[in-house]
C-alpha cells in the first residue's frame, strides 16, 4: 500500500530535494492509482510537508488575484488572468477539490473570473467539473462565463457530449438575457453539442 504513496512523495521532493514543475505532472498521474487508504495516509503525511505549503500558497495566490477583479477591469483581462492561469497549472487533486469548495462561496465576479481561467487550464477534466459546478450558481453572468469557457474548450477539441443535456438547459436559460455577442457564442456552443 505505501509503495504508491512513497513514489508520489519522491516526485514531490522534501526539504532537502526540491520538486520541479515536470514532477508535478508525474505526481498528478500517480494520484490516479491511490486507494482510499493511501488517500488518508497522504492527507496525514502531506499536511506537514513543504510541498503542501507551496501548493496551498498557489491556491491562495489564485484566490487573491480573482478577489481583486472589478467590473470592466482591464488589468484583469490584460495581465492578471495570465497569472491566474499559471497558478492553475501548479494545482494537484487537493487544490482542485479546494478550489471547487472555494468557488461556491465566492462573489459573482470572482466566479466569472474563475470560469474564464478554466478554459485555459491544461487539466481539462478538473476544469469541466468545476465549470459544471459553477452552473449551479444560477447567476446569468456566471452562466455565460461558464458556457463561454466550455465553448472555448470544445473549440480545442474537448468532447463534452456527455454533458449535453445540462449544457443545453444552461444555454436556454442564458439566452433570455444574453446580448448579441453572448448569443453568438451560445449558438456556436449549441451547434457543437448537436449530433453530427
Amino acid at each position: 500500500m505505501g509503495e504508491v504513496l512513497n513514489g508520489f512523495e519522491r516526485l514531490l521532493g522534501n526539504d532537502g530535494s526540491p520538486w520541479f514543475e515536470h514532477n508535478l505532472e508525474l505526481a498528478g498521474e500517480a494520484l490516479n492509482e491511490f486507494s482510499s487508504a493511501e488517500w488518508r495516509n497522504l492527507q496525514s503525511r502531506v499536511l506537514s510537508s513543504s510541498a503542501w505549503v507551496t501548493l496551498t500558497f498557489m491556491l491562495s495566490k489564485y484566490d487573491a488575484l480573482l478577489s481583486g477583479v472589478r467590473e470592466y477591469d482591464n488589468y484583469w483581462s490584460d495581465v492578471a488572468i495570465t497569472d491566474a492561469i499559471a497558478f492553475l497549472e501548479t494545482f494537484l487533486g487537493e487544490d482542485w477539490a479546494a478550489l471547487g469548495i472555494m468557488a461556491e462561496e465566492r462573489p459573482r465576479l470572482w466566479q466569472s473570473a474563475c470560469a474564464q481561467t478554466l478554459s485555459e487550464a491544461t487539466n481539462t477534466a478538473c476544469s469541466v467539473d468545476l465549470l459544471l459546478g459553477l452552473l449551479r450558481v444560477g447567476d446569468d453572468d456566471v452562466t455565460v462565463a461558464v458556457l463561454d469557457s466550455i465553448n472555448a474548450l470544445t473549440s480545442s477539441g474537448l468532447d463534452v457530449s456527455v454533458h449535453a443535456t445540462q449544457l443545453r438547459s444552461a444555454i436556454a436559460q442564458a439566452r433570455a438575457n444574453a446580448g448579441a455577442a453572448a448569443s453568438c457564442m451560445l449558438d456556436a456552443l449549441d451547434e457543437k453539442l448537436s449530433p453530427a
